[in-house]
């Protein structure tokens, strides 16, 4: 799925000006289109049995993550939340900057001003201690609305939060 770019003078009239938005939401919610969001779910299954490994003490990956770097208007949040219809826990936090005020989505208030906007106000420790209470706040709230429909979450056991 491609949002395309509101500043070429190809697209219609509607991406243009005051309807800018309207037109930018309606490419966001419309039926996805493509086989991007297969692909990315492929790949991620792959990873997984790659980070598990094979043996108990070889892994070779560190951590569950990876980068999506790709131009604007290219997809990435429409890949991301059309993760949900495979099944995939996706906590999606767009942080853009508060002065782009042209780009779809729309940047997220609370996130942003607690990861992003107040970072150089405190100290590394004030700020690692915010991240910290934030994330903790997010998982303890998706585990508690989680918790009667995933049985996993509830046993507490080594896999509940994979």
């Amino acid at each position: 799925m491609q949002i395309s770019d509101t500043s070429s003078p190809m697209l219609p009239e509607l991406a243009r000006g005051k309807d800018e938005f309207e037109f930018l939401y309606h490419s966001f919610v419309r039926p996805y289109v493509g086989e991007a969001v297969d692909g990315f779910y492929d790949y991620l299954e792959k990873n997984d049995k790659k980070f598990k490994g094979s043996g108990r003490s070889w892994r070779p990956y560190y951590a569950k993550f990876c980068s999506i770097v790709q131009s604007s208007g290219t997809g990435k949040s429409r890949l991301m939340t059309e993760l949900r219809n495979k099944g995939v826990l996706v906590l999606y936090m767009n942080l853009r900057e508060p002065s782009d005020r042209t780009g779809f989505p729309k940047r997220d208030l609370v996130p942003a001003g607690i990861l992003v906007d107040h970072a150089t106000d405190c100290t590394q420790a004030e700020y690692t201690a915010h991240c910290c209470a934030f994330f903790t706040a997010i998982f303890q709230m998706l585990r508690h609305d989680l918790s009667s429909e995933l049985p996993s979450l509830r046993s507490g056991g080594p896999d509940s939060a994979i």
